[in-house]
């Protein structure tokens, strides 16, 4: 059973709804905000996430969930997704009700109007929209996952600011847009104080898999007997790089092992991603040469 749960702050806007006579308009954005966040949510429990609730906000919602970035990137894509689909599905119903005369042509209008409003607002690459989550999510691809962090959060600064100009450009009077660009710019401050946590868990949930990744481990340790590891990538360390500095070149969604050599570029050793971690975590080896650790 997925938990429900609303911001003290919705029932403000409410109140303010009501005192001003928009309440209808209210309920109905709100109503299509959850239907957005039960898509995610759905697509998430298909996929067997642990959901912890559903959160309506007073400036829309979010489907927090229990998983700390080491699921497979479809996944990911698809409960991303999922939302925004949500809304395109309910533009289509509404187009399909108007044509068989079942919704008045004003609610119609009004009903995709709203839905193109919070597709177009989610998809924007803001930290934690889910446009800026599918940045984030994209650049895993092609970054290790700590740099992939770092490059969508300064992505979503950047998307903020322009927020923020174009508000005070084209509608600076609009204070609805205000108090978004408020509660933007604190989840975005908050995202940058909770990244290197962000990271960390997904090191841990990394580190935590290493039983199971030893089930598929081949007996031996010869570099052709790894190299045929699932989804197995090598990678290059020399053997003055730290441990931390070898770490943080792990991708989000890839498994891999480490090619290590000395100063003259010669192959000295290769490294299983568990066996780093294990220096990582275990043994408190952070900040100790690679080369030092092997021994």
């Amino acid at each position: 059973m997925i938990k429900l749960s609303i911001h003290p702050l919705f029932f403000f806007v409410i109140l303010l709804a009501f005192l001003h006579g928009f309440i209808y308009d209210v309920l109905l954005l709100f109503a299509i905000v959850l239907v957005h966040e039960c898509g995610h949510a759905g697509v998430a429990y298909t996929y067997g996430w642990r959901i912890k609730k559903i959160e309506l906000l007073p400036f829309g919602g979010v489907a927090v969930v229990e998983e700390h970035g080491n699921k497979p990137f479809k996944e990911e894509l698809l409960v991303l997704l999922a939302g925004p689909l949500m809304n395109m599905m309910m533009i289509g119903i509404a187009c399909l009700f108007w044509t068989l005369k079942l919704w008045s042509t004003e609610f119609c209008l009004l009903f995709i109007e709203y839905n193109l409003i919070i597709l177009l607002f989610n998809l924007l690459p803001i930290w934690p929209l889910d446009g800026g989550k599918l940045v984030q999510l994209l650049l895993s691809l092609f970054f290790p996952y700590k740099r992939a962090i770092q490059v969508s959060l300064f992505v979503s600064s950047i998307a903020l600011i322009g927020y923020i100009l174009m508000t005070a450009l084209l509608f600076p009077v609009y204070f609805y847009l205000w108090s978004v660009a408020v509660f933007l710019l604190i989840s975005l401050f908050l995202e940058f104080r909770q990244s290197p946590y962000q990271y960390l868990r997904f090191l841990l949930s990394r580190y935590h898999r290493k039983g199971e990744n030893q089930k598929t481990r081949n007996a031996d340790s010869s570099i052709s007997g790894l190299s045929h590891q699932r989804k197995a990538q090598p990678l290059i360390i020399r053997s003055q790089d730290t441990v931390k500095e070898s770490v943080e070149r792990l991708f989000k969604h890839k498994k891999h092992y480490f090619y290590v050599t000395n100063q003259r570029g010669m192959l000295i050793h290769m490294l299983d991603e568990d066996e780093l971690l294990q220096y990582y975590f275990e043994r408190k080896w952070i900040h100790r040469a690679v080369g030092d650790v092997l021994g």
